[in-house]
């Protein structure tokens, strides 16, 4: 069977690579200001917002698939395409899309299907819901059997760009109090305190914003960030208490190191076992020292945006009872397979727990009587695109190719008679 090229359309990323194949032959940054075009971006919240601009997204990935696939023998063009969309894109989009393709690339064939179903088909499922962690949305989308429920679909804007902004606002101000060079006690007699990052607490807000890029914060999140499996309040109380122990046993290694070799060793064993800070090796060499608190706050804003999300203008829910109330719009007799069968993907949903602090969640909210599970998903970063890859492989796939001539017959509108 011919190959043909799969295309998973990201705000944050894009995935490119040939169907049949377990991972893409390239993944590259969509937010990358060489595509943009007079100053937008290609996508915004999963739906392109420039075609122009995501025209060159487009060309640098067939580029790129030539130039990595040495199962092509000619230009990525002259294959068919099948390519992700939002879960609730608007029709005019699908039609946007068919047109560019078939007009711009002439290729032979497109299929356009849903994110969700996507997801759904990489885990081996034709029934459940799929919470998909976004750049700057996570959507939610019940399917039964292989259809999409779009009447019990939702998102919620909220997504992998605000962890990395809430994380990058808890480092600051990590950094900014870090400078604790001489502390007194009660009878004004100097004490030793911890030094950790002094060499950052100075750092002007440009010098801070240079230095904790959006790539740094990016990479720090995906090696350092986790999800807490405790209640928010009872974590915040660990984790200070960790926090307490660590430094009274860094001090004391200082104390120590001060007389010999070997109780300098003793100490930075001990500090080791408690070990409320992670250490992060920026760019440039510099290690950064991330405490508990900075590591497990980020994910939080999806759990209890309004505590995390200050300013918004509404409150908005936690995904848990987004994701619960999706299920229960759907038919009485298919609810319980929803609940039983909730697939988890996107970049953010790597994050260490999250998938499993989401089933808690949902638990919680949920009657006693109701099971809740998780349908383990072997890389969530790259679900969308290998459900694509899987589905477009398959030899009674062959059928569902939207051709040119079916193009040249009927218009972009020809995408919803075989799209789902």
């Amino acid at each position: 069977m011919s190959k043909s090229v799969v295309i998973d359309n990201g705000t944050y990323e894009t995935r490119i690579g040939l169907s049949g194949e377990d991972a893409p032959l390239d993944i590259y940054q969509t937010q990358d200001p060489a595509f943009f075009y007079n100053d937008q971006s290609p996508m915004k919240r999963g739906l392109i917002n420039n075609f122009d601009a995501m025209d060159r997204v487009w060309r640098y990935g067939f580029n790129k698939a030539m130039l990595k696939g040495d199962m092509l023998d000619g230009p990525a063009t002259d294959m068919s395409v099948i390519m992700s969309e939002h879960t609730l894109a608007p029709k005019l989009h699908s039609e946007r899309i068919t047109q560019h393709m078939f007009e711009q690339y002439e290729i032979p064939g497109l299929f356009i299907a849903n994110q969700g179903l996507l997801a759904l088909y990489s885990c081996g499922k034709i029934t459940g819901i799929v919470c998909d962690v976004g750049y700057e949305q996570t959507r939610f989308t019940p399917i039964y059997e292989g259809l999409a429920f779009p009447h019990a679909a939702d998102f919620v804007n909220i997504g992998g760009k605000h962890a990395n902004e809430y994380l990058k606002t808890l480092l600051q101000k990590q950094l900014l109090h870090s400078n604790n060079s001489m502390d007194t006690s009660e009878g004004d007699a100097p004490q030793k305190t911890l030094k950790i990052n002094t060499e950052f607490s100075s750092m002007t807000p440009d010098e801070f914003n240079t230095v904790f890029n959006a790539n740094v914060i990016e990479q720090i999140k995906r090696k350092l960030v986790y999800t807490s499996g405790y209640e928010y309040h009872k974590q915040m109380k660990l984790s200070q208490e960790l926090k307490q122990k660590t430094e009274d046993s860094l001090l004391n290694g200082a104390s120590e190191a001060e007389t010999t070799d070997k109780k300098k060793s003793k100490a930075k064993s001990a500090a080791n076992q408690v070990s409320y800070y992670k250490d992060y090796t920026l760019p440039d060499g510099k290690k950064v020292s991330v405490g508990q608190k900075e590591r497990f706050l980020p994910t939080e804003i999806f759990f209890n945006p309004s505590v995390h999300l200050p300013g918004r203008e509404f409150e908005i829910p936690g995904i848990q009872h987004i994701l619960h109330d999706c299920a229960n719009q759907c038919e009485f007799d298919t609810k319980k397979e929803m609940f039983s069968n909730i697939i988890v993907c996107g970049g953010t949903a790597c994050i260490n727990s999250f998938a499993e602090r989401l089933r808690i969640e949902v638990q919680e909210v949920s009657t006693t009587s109701t099971i809740v599970s998780l349908v383990e998903t072997k890389d969530p970063s790259n679900a969308v695109w290998y459900g694509a890859s899987v589905l477009s492989s398959l030899s009674s796939f062959s059928s569902m190719w939207i051709k040119k001539t079916d193009y040249n017959d009927y218009g972009p509108q020809i995408i919803h008679r075989r799209t789902y």
